[in-house]
C-alpha cells in the first residue's frame, strides 16, 4: 500500500525510541488575590518505546513510562521509589488509520492501579482518539469508568509532497 504510506505515515518507528521530561520547572507563580508565591510541583518523565512489528498491514507497539513528582526528595530510596506512577502499554495498528491500546496505570503512593483501553482512527497526522479506565473489583480503582476523546494534529512541512518511505 505504498499511497496509504505515503498518506498516513510521517515517520519510520522501527526499533526503540526513548525520551525524557522534566516539566513545570521555572519560576514560582503568584496568585493575583494574595502576596503567595509558590513553586508548581515539577516533574521527572522517563519512556521507552519498542517498535516490535511494523508492516504495511500491521503495527505493534511496547511501551513503558515512569514518573515522579521532584518534592521533598528526602524521604528515603525506598519512600521514591514506591511514588513512581508507572503506566504499560500496547497499541496495535491495522493499515496505518486503526490504532486498538490497552494499558495499566500503577501509582502506589496515590492507591491508584488501573486498565485503560482505547482506539484511534486516521492516519498518525490528524487521529481521532478514545480512552476509557476499564472497571474492576479493585479497591484502588477510583477512576474506574473515566473516558475521554481527543484529537491530535501533527503535520510536518512537505508531508504531501514526498514519496513512499525508506
Amino acid at each position: 500500500y505504498p499511497t496509504l504510506r505515503k498518506y498516513c505515515r510521517t515517520r519510520d518507528d522501527r526499533g526503540i525510541a526513548g525520551g525524557i521530561s522534566i516539566s513545570n520547572w521555572g519560576p514560582d507563580i503568584s496568585y493575583s488575590n494574595a502576596n503567595v508565591e509558590e513553586p508548581l510541583p515539577a516533574r521527572l518523565r522517563l519512556g521507552i518505546g519498542y517498535q516490535a512489528i511494523d508492516t504495511d498491514h500491521l503495527g505493534l507497539r511496547l511501551t513503558v513510562d515512569a514518573s515522579k513528582l521532584l518534592l521533598d526528595t528526602n524521604d528515603g530510596f525506598d519512600a521514591e521509589w514506591q511514588e513512581i506512577v508507572w503506566s504499560y502499554g500496547l497499541e496495535g495498528t491495522f493499515l496505518y488509520v486503526i490504532h486498538l491500546r490497552m494499558g495499566r496505570h500503577v501509582d502506589r503512593a496515590g492507591h491508584q492501579k488501573f486498565w485503560t483501553m482505547g482506539f484511534g482512527l486516521g492516519p498518525e497526522w490528524l487521529r481521532i482518539d478514545y480512552a476509557k479506565v476499564l472497571e474492576s473489583d479493585e479497591d484502588w480503582n477510583r477512576r474506574s469508568g473515566e473516558s475521554g476523546i481527543s484529537v491530535s494534529c501533527n503535520i510536518e512541512p512537505g508531508i504531501f509532497s514526498r514519496g513512499s518511505h525508506q
